[in-house]
């Protein structure tokens, strides 16, 4: 019997789950029933559980009645949404504020919401607590940059040795994505695991930037590989600092209109 139920006492035919279900699960034949292997197929979207408007299927991993209901109030307007995306800025000023566990954990649980391949939720995650930590792993960059032989690397090392914190930027905290490489497809998985961070950062009143010399560095450095102790086959797919911005944006700069073509 599947671990996938629908209850046959709720069930009023919408035909929602037939519809909505990406792997075809559910049937129907005189009531809406789960095909049989359907517990190996399932990729635990929830589009069944999320969308049915009687509470009449549950899965292995939850039951409609510990799921949080979508609450319309709370969706944002076009215009809001358009000034939040257009303001969101790369971040490169500081406070010394660091930013709370607590805050921290808030925003890592709106982030596990990122879509992913196949759902598998590939995502693993480093997040450095403090400046001292954050140090430590711009040292190792800088390191890496010294190593490369590479002159614009080796010229931003130089700038870094000379006092200017140009690797994370005087950033409290550093998020760091990794995945297995063998994965459905790591690179994208974390590129919006990174994304949904950033945003969610954005609503906390916190700056974001990505961390494009560590990035480099984080599969490329053997010293820093061995520090991050990565789980075998794993790779750094994304990094980002962040911390509450020093200065406040007033305006939003223009951009060139997108690059389209209608096929």
């Amino acid at each position: 019997m599947s671990s996938i139920t629908v209850s046959q006492e709720k069930c009023t035919l919408c035909r929602l789950c037939i519809s909505e279900c990406p792997f075809g699960l559910f049937v129907q034949e005189e009531k809406i029933k789960v095909i049989e292997g359907a517990e190996t197929k399932c990729i635990n979207c929830g589009h069944c559980i999320s969308i049915c408007p009687v509470e009449a299927i549950s899965l292995p991993s939850s039951v409609p009645e510990n799921l949080v209901k979508i609450d319309k109030k709370l969706n944002v307007t076009q215009e809001e949404m358009k000034q939040f995306l257009k303001s969101n800025r790369s971040v490169r000023q500081y406070k010394d504020t660091v930013v709370s566990r607590e805050v921290i954990s808030e925003l890592m649980d709106v982030t596990s919401y990122g879509p992913s391949a196949k759902n598998i939720e590939p995502l693993h995650w480093i997040i450095s607590e403090n400046r001292a930590e954050t140090r430590r792993l711009a040292d190792f960059t800088v390191k890496s940059l010294i190593e490369s032989k590479v002159d614009f690397l080796m010229k931003m090392a130089e700038i870094y040795e000379g006092g200017k914190e140009i690797i994370f930027r005087g950033a409290p905290h550093v998020i760091i994505a990794h995945a297995d490489q063998k994965g459905f497809n790591p690179s994208v998985d974390c590129t919006i695991g990174i994304t949904y961070f950033d945003l969610i950062a954005n609503s906390f009143g916190l700056g974001t930037c990505w961390a494009g010399f560590f990035m480099m560095a984080a599969n490329n450095y053997p010293p820093l590989i061995e520090y991050l102790k990565l789980p075998e086959g794993h790779k750094v797919y994304g990094a980002m600092m962040f911390g509450y911005p020093k200065y406040e944006y007033k305006r939003i700069p223009q951009r060139h209109k997108a690059r389209v073509r209608f096929i």
